[in-house]
């Protein structure tokens, strides 16, 4: 439920994530191929080849 004092909190984490999605947009097609590909062979371990895919030390979003 929406609080009115919590809008600051609220407004603040879809600014964080906007700002993740504007940095990682140029390499979101190569990190969903990526993935659909870790699912298909049954990968275990991704964490180095979802960071690979990115070219970044992270890669969520």
């Amino acid at each position: 439920m929406y609080v009115r004092g919590k809008y600051r909190d609220v407004s603040l984490s879809f600014t964080v994530r906007r700002r993740f999605d504007a940095v990682l947009k140029s390499t979101k097609q190569a990190m969903l191929r990526r993935m659909k590909f870790l699912g298909t062979h049954e990968v275990a371990e991704r964490d180095g080849a979802l960071r690979m895919a990115r070219h970044l030390a992270f890669y969520g979003g």
